[in-house]
């Protein structure tokens, strides 16, 4: 009596491997799409208008980017801000007369100014080294820039000031 493999057993093992197969490529698409964000999850953002010591960030968000550049900031054309663009972290204080308020955020912001009257301030600096990418910080009022400054420079820092 010779043993070995019956016909059956030679049959079932192609059918084995094209079912591990399918397997393995739905495991490895189920990983891809959750790596990838796949979810469905969506962020959403508020139109809630902006109150004092509050900002809005004016950047593509959950969009991958290979060199990410923050979106210009459009000034509304009724109100005073105070706006700093920069594509890294920075910091710094912002506010009228002596009522200042302090920040550390990163990207361009934009900060409202309720009710503003007599001397807006601005003061914001880098908070990296960089010489590559300016730091910009502009006072608005109603559409219109009342006085604005500029740095490349490393940790660099911006004053500046406006009556309103």
């Amino acid at each position: 009596m010779k043993r070995g493999r019956s016909h059956r057993d030679l049959d079932s093992i192609p059918w084995l491997a094209i079912v591990a197969g399918i397997v393995i490529i739905i495991i490895i698409a189920v990983l891809v799409m959750s790596w990838m964000g796949g979810g469905g999850s969506q962020s959403s953002t508020s139109n809630q208008p902006l109150k004092p010591g509050t900002s809005t960030t004016f950047s593509a968000q959950n969009t991958p980017q290979l060199n990410p550049e923050p979106t210009p900031i459009s000034v509304p054309l009724k109100g005073v801000y105070v706006t700093v663009e920069y594509l890294g972290g920075f910091s710094g204080t912002y506010g009228v007369n002596s009522n200042l308020y302090k920040v550390q955020s990163s990207q361009n912001h934009m900060y409202e100014l309720v009710n503003a009257t007599g001397t807006v301030y601005a003061s914001f600096k880098k908070d990296d080294s960089t010489s590559k990418h300016a730091l910009t910080v502009k006072i608005y009022k109603n559409g219109a820039v009342l006085n604005g400054s500029t740095t490349y420079t490393p940790f660099g820092k911006v004053d500046i000031s406006a009556k309103v």
